[in-house]
Formats: C-alpha cells, structure tokens, sequence
C-alpha cells in the first residue's frame, strides 16, 4: 500500500522550473535538462565505453544545443538578452567545425 502511495506522490510532482505541459511522449524540457546531466554525471565517471563515446557525444550535442535554443528562445520570449552558456557556446562551435 505504501509503495503505490509514494509512487503516485511522485509522478504527480510538477518541475521547479519549467513548468510546460508534457509532450505526448510526456517529456518536458525539464526532463531534458536532467537528462543531460545524467550524460555530464556518466562522462564524468568514465561510464561510457570507448565504442560508446561517439554516439554519446553526438547526442549530447544535439540535446545541448537544442536546450540552448529553448533557453534563447524563452529568453527572447521575456525580453531579455539570450545567456551565453560557455558549455553550449562551446559544443556548437566544435558541431560547426565537424
């Protein structure tokens, strides 16, 4: 009884800070954004296998560059100046370089 109430305590939690409707799939951009840190955590730690690392990268990139555009587009949205992330700044520039 106890694990189905837990269960249904956290699926029904809304995210701190996008709080945008789901996706169909039921993604939010907030899922996204841990989503990427769990590849940041995973890197960090050497999870990733060597046969791996390209198509980790790729991904990561594409995520990366993706949020950096909702962040741009939010941003533009509110008025305000797009922030220069140097981590995404710098994964576009070596995307462009390929």
């Amino acid at each position: 009884m106890t694990d189905e109430t837990v269960t249904d305590d956290v699926q029904n939690e809304v995210p701190a800070g996008d709080e945008q409707p789901a996706a169909p799939g039921g993604l939010t951009i907030s899922d996204l954004r841990v989503l990427k840190m769990c590849v940041e955590a995973g890197s960090s730690r050497g999870a990733y296998q060597a046969n791996e690392m390209s198509t980790v990268g790729n991904t990561y990139n594409r995520l990366a560059m993706f949020l950096a555009q909702i962040d741009a587009q939010q941003a533009e949205a509110n008025g305000e100046a797009p922030e220069g992330d140097e981590d995404n700044n710098e994964t576009a520039e070596e995307t462009a370089e390929e």
